[in-house]
Formats: structure tokens, C-alpha cells, sequence
């Protein structure tokens, strides 16, 4: 094969990569702000975030997507033995 021609295609799939890897990233965020806010993610809320619910209605909304993408794209890790659980990965979200 020619190596002109290999040249071209690893550039081009560079390319396509790097146009094409926000884009997805949106479509992916969307998909996961489309699924309902879990009730006990919001029960979370209420016990561990109490300026939540004195925020109005449209930034709480805000809040429940970035929380919602947040957790879609991060990964937690206990140290030393401590679980990672709904409770912690949602409080760590919304601060």
C-alpha cells in the first residue's frame, strides 16, 4: 500500500475524530438529560443539599441535568474501603 495513501486515511480518521467526538458527546447528553431524575436521587437532595430546594424552579432543573450528565461521564472511587454510593456520587454532583 502506498504509504501516501496511508498517510491520507490516518489524517482523515484523525480528522473525522476530532469533529466528530463533540458532536457525539452532545447526542450522548441529551439522551441522558432525557431520563427521568431518580425520586432517590431528589430524596438525596432534600437530606444532603438543603439550598436545593430555595433555588428556583428553573436552576433546580439546571442543576438535576448537570448532576444527571455529571454522573453519566465521571467515574468514583472509594479509598481505603469506603463504598461509593447514590448517596455520595449525588452530593458530590450537586456541590
Amino acid at each position: 500500500m502506498n504509504p501516501l495513501l496511508i498517510i491520507l486515511i490516518a489524517a482523515s480518521l484523525l480528522i473525522a475524530f476530532v469533529l466528530l467526538k463533540p458532536v457525539w458527546k452532545n447526542h450522548k447528553r441529551k439522551k441522558v438529560i432525557k431520563t427521568p431524575f431518580p425520586k432517590a436521587w431528589r430524596e438525596i437532595l432534600r437530606k444532603n443539599v438543603p439550598y436545593f430546594y430555595g433555588m428556583p424552579a428553573d436552576l433546580q432543573l439546571q442543576l438535576k441535568e448537570h448532576i444527571q450528565i455529571f454522573l453519566d461521564e465521571k467515574a468514583f472511587f472509594g479509598f481505603e474501603g469506603v463504598e461509593i454510593d447514590d448517596e455520595i456520587r449525588v452530593t458530590v454532583a450537586a456541590q
